[in-house]
């Protein structure tokens, strides 16, 4: 009982220390039970494809998409180069890059994969989104520019209140994009993979 309460105060303070920025790295930790994981979040100012020097083939980057794994079993089978957090800053997205497409996995703060875009394949540039504008385009408009773009919640029995797509750029960047009831687009934003 005393070791564990010994255990819990260390991972505790190291959550806290690693948590912190040291030197040029931004560094988060995760504890999976009996394991402690290191999270080293990617620079802000690089994109995606000036970190990812890894390129999967189709059938690897499906794999990567389809395995069932905690985030450090990921990093041993998958080495990690581009981990963002997440807007919300609630968990992580790790970026992988195929020789035609990309994937995208999302990570919850417990290192716990909970959804994954599956493979963008011909991935458009962020440029061709430029003429996207709100209250213009509707999501009919933007399937057609990007037909490979995550538009799940539009095919799902469940309506919410808020509409979003997904593009992952070959040139490194995640565009979500807002719709309102209707599907008429009211909202963009473009941050890096």
């Amino acid at each position: 009982m005393v070791a564990k309460k010994i255990k819990m105060i260390i991972t505790v303070f190291l959550c806290f220390v690693f948590s912190q920025k040291f030197g040029d790295e931004d560094v988060d930790i995760i504890n999976l039970g009996e394991n402690v994981f290191s999270v080293v979040i990617s620079p802000r100012e690089k994109k995606a494809n000036e970190l990812i020097t890894k390129r999967y083939s189709d059938s690897e980057l499906l794999e990567i998409t389809r395995a069932k794994m905690n985030m450090m079993e990921f990093a041993k089978t998958y080495p990690m180069e581009c981990i963002r957090r997440d807007n919300q800053n609630l968990g992580y997205r790790v970026t992988y890059f195929g020789k035609n497409g990309i994937a995208k996995i999302d990570f919850n703060s417990d290192g716990i994969k909970y959804w994954c875009h599956g493979v963008v394949k011909e991935p458009k540039e962020r440029r061709e989104f430029d003429n996207v504008r709100p209250g213009l385009w509707d999501y009919e408009d933007v399937m057609a520019l990007d037909p490979f773009g995550d538009f799940t919640v539009f095919y799902t029995s469940y309506i919410p209140k808020r509409l979003f797509s997904y593009h992952c750029t070959s040139d490194g960047y995640l565009i979500t994009i807002e719709y309102d009831s209707y599907g008429v687009v009211i909202k963009i934003d473009c941050e890096l993979l």
